[in-house]
């Protein structure tokens, strides 16, 4: 029951908390004017006033954060089983062999903590935030092409050595459907750096109160 109640807690409890920390820090980071009517400049002229709104980050980027700390669960509760592999491949009796838990496992440790970094930056209005996403992305896209392509390539050999444990039959299909979720995180994350662009950019505007030039007036019949 303990074990379980801790790898529910490392699934749900991280990501939930860090959303609601990250959340807390950055509610004056999105505060956008919004453009109401106002009357101004007598009765029959239109003019319209810059209003301060505070939505938050845009539900997208939302979205995309919160499962970028969610994906850091998996990662911490795979670690023994990444130093067990590790220590099985690299005590073997070449003592040169290299196999996934070598190859991939402090890689994909890393990945795991850049994305929890990512999804944490994205909450910043920033240019640096978007350029973070946009290499984490790219790098857990190529990092899963090579996941995909070693099940594939450990799957058809005839004798696929330390990388036994990475056929379909065995470990492979959890390397693959954990690639598969990646692969959606990654695109998502990309997603989401163009909407937090957008929304930046359209709300970079100090005015205090802006006069349309297709502003309205009334003629007297």
């Amino acid at each position: 029951m303990f074990l379980l109640m801790s790898v529910l807690t490392v699934l749900f409890a991280i990501p939930i908390g860090v959303h609601a920390l990250a959340t807390r820090k950055s509610s004056g980071e999105w505060t956008v004017l919004e453009q109401t009517p106002s009357p101004m400049g007598g009765a029959y002229r239109s003019s319209w006033k810059w209003i301060p709104r505070n939505p938050g980050a845009p539900m997208l980027v939302q979205v995309a954060s919160v499962w970028s700390f969610a994906l850091l669960g998996p990662a911490l509760l795979s670690v023994p089983a990444m130093l067990m592999g590790m220590s099985e491949e690299t005590e073997s009796k070449t003592g040169s062999v290299v196999g996934p838990a070598v190859v991939f496992g402090p890689t994909g440790f890393l990945l795991a903590i850049m994305i929890f970094s990512a999804g944490w930056s994205m909450y910043k209005r920033r240019e640096q935030s978007r350029r973070l996403a946009r290499g984490v992305a790219i790098w857990s896209i190529v990092h899963n092409i090579a996941v995909v392509y070693a099940v594939v390539a450990s799957s058809v050999a005839v004798d696929p050595g330390a990388w036994r444990d990475f056929d379909i039959h065995t470990l492979g299909w959890t390397a693959l459907a954990y690639a598969t979720v990646s692969f959606a995180h990654a695109f998502t994350l990309l997603a989401a750096t163009q909407t937090h662009e957008r929304v930046d950019h359209a709300s970079n505007t100090d005015a205090d109160v802006v006069e349309r030039s297709d502003g309205v007036y009334a003629s007297m019949s």
